[in-house]
């Protein structure tokens, strides 16, 4: 079975230690949210999908390795009983159960991280954000006023400069997302069919043809991000960061390229640090969680020594 593994750096807000705070937290809080029940987090409170953490191990070098579940309300296969909430952990073979009040499966990927780095499985059509929100969630104990932020590792392709970057693109239907900072009131979220369709607006005005167009998707949207000039002083390794907290806020490796100037584009997966793995499968086709979560370790080692 082939995994996709991506590889993000966890934002240390500290100002006294060299790395995050976010596995003292987890051990903390994991030691009062004893059951699966104390860590079902409600999406909506006018809905009744909920994001927990079914599974996780904490192993003796440091590293925290967790499975990620989505339920919903059960309607027909991939089921968990209430009853099984009340366990410490989940395992993927709980499935099988099948009782009156129940909850449906309906996803899951692992994650693995130390005090600077995160990786995982989720797919890449799914923002991290994901993870994150629900980290935050569990955690909102112990962090007091910190938000624990996952941001892309970026790898400029080889021989790739700065000065020789033409401009960054997003095309597709993405979704772009620009949160606010500390000089600033608000947000900013839109799609680029928003921006297409609006576009259409000003330029063709109430055109019966327009809605056609919309219909038929005949015109498609991009936004450039104009490389001018770098800023005086910024390092490669900034650089890469600015890229990670750009594309952190598009959900499909597919709608995030870098073009140079000779020509050459680089898509997401290319700058984006994913590495593909190989992992065996159980007789009922499911994922060595062990064999995983190792090739995962393996990954933080090789990221966290290219970041040293």
């Amino acid at each position: 079975m082939k995994k996709k593994l991506r590889a993000f750096q966890i934002e240390n807000t500290s100002v006294t230690q060299g790395q995050s705070p976010i596995l003292t937290m987890l051990d903390e809080a994991l030691k009062q949210l004893t059951t699966v029940q104390d860590r079902r987090m409600l999406l909506n409170h006018q809905d009744s999908d909920e994001d927990l953490l079914a599974y996780y191990e904490q192993h003796n070098n440091g590293i925290f390795c967790g499975m990620m579940m989505r339920i919903i309300p059960a309607e027909q296969g991939g089921v968990l009983s209430e009853d099984i909430f009340q366990k410490d952990t989940i395992k993927i073979d709980d499935l099988d159960a099948r009782e009156e009040k129940q909850s449906q499966y309906k996803s899951h990927y692992y994650f693995a991280l130390n005090g600077s780095y995160l990786i995982t499985d989720l797919p890449v059509s799914t923002n991290i954000e994901r993870l994150q929100t629900y980290l935050n969630w569990l955690l909102e104990g112990q962090r007091g006023e910190t938000l624990f932020s996952f941001t892309p590792l970026m790898v400029l392709p080889e021989g790739l400069k700065l000065k020789d970057i033409r401009h960054i693109e997003f095309s597709g239907g993405n979704r772009i997302q620009a949160q606010q900072t500390t000089t600033e009131s608000y947000d900013v979220k839109t799609s680029l069919l928003t921006l297409r369709d609006n576009l259409l607006d000003e330029l063709f005005g109430s055109n019966p043809s327009l809605q056609d167009l919309k219909k038929e998707q005949l015109v498609s949207a991009k936004l450039l991000l104009q490389i001018q000039k770098r800023p005086k002083g910024m390092d490669k390794d900034t650089y890469q960061n600015l890229l990670g907290a750009i594309a952190k806020n598009v959900n499909s490796e597919s709608g995030f390229s870098i073009k140079a100037k000779n020509g050459t584009t680089y898509n997401g997966q290319q700058i984006n640090r994913i590495r593909e793995v190989e992992v065996e499968e159980t007789s009922k086709k499911r994922v060595n969680e062990q064999q995983l979560w190792q090739e995962m370790e393996r990954f933080l080692q090789q990221v966290a020594k290219e970041n040293e």
